[in-house]
């Protein structure tokens, strides 16, 4: 299986990260009333680009959680996107259900 088939598939599971080093969202620069919604756009992007440019760890972490074989290469960029994206929401609040319906409101 070649990795590189799956880091394309995660790339194209990315909701606000297409490509760049640098975090286009700043939550200090936006109004307080749209500042939640910035932050997490800027917490989302950042987690995607965790996985993207780090996709060997995130890949490694979940392979230690569920065997390669029960899963399609599509079943594996989308899985090991989500271990990454739902590590970024649990840090961001743990229980607030605000952020979390933000983010699968993008």
């Amino acid at each position: 299986m070649a990795q590189s088939n799956i880091i394309e598939m995660v790339k194209s599971l990315c909701k606000l990260y297409k490509g760049g080093d640098k975090n286009p969202y700043d939550p200090d620069s936006v109004k307080p009333s749209e500042w939640a919604n910035e932050y997490l756009k800027f917490q989302i992007w950042d987690a995607e680009y965790s996985v993207v440019r780090g996709f060997e760890w995130w890949y490694d972490t979940w392979k230690r959680t569920r065997p390669k074989e029960l899963a399609n290469k599509a079943e594996k960029a989308e899985e090991v996107y989500k271990l990454a994206i739902f590590d970024k929401l649990q840090k961001i609040k743990r229980d607030d259900i605000d952020f979390q319906a933000m983010y699968f409101a993008l």
